[in-house]
């Protein structure tokens, strides 16, 4: 999909990936467990994905995701 329409599979993809984190942050919450820092990541997260994805092209995304969120920082306590 990326290389028929990087732009669009991009936008797509990032979006989804924005909302499975949100959800992930809603369960760890849900939990009461600590959430993860979202703000501020989007470059980041754009960039480390496209990597990931390039160096893993048989892997889903989803599993690039989780192990992104995995290394983000914790969010600061209430």
């Amino acid at each position: 999909m990326y290389q028929g329409d990087p732009k669009n599979a991009e936008l797509v993809f990032f979006s989804w990936a924005q909302g499975f984190m949100s959800g992930l942050n809603m369960a760890a919450m849900a939990s009461q467990r600590q959430t993860r820092d979202l703000v501020g990541i989007a470059v980041d997260q754009k960039r480390a994905l496209r990597t990931y994805s390039a160096k893993n092209p048989l892997k889903n995304y989803m599993d690039g995701v989780i192990e992104f969120y995995g290394k983000l920082h914790f969010s600061p306590p209430n």
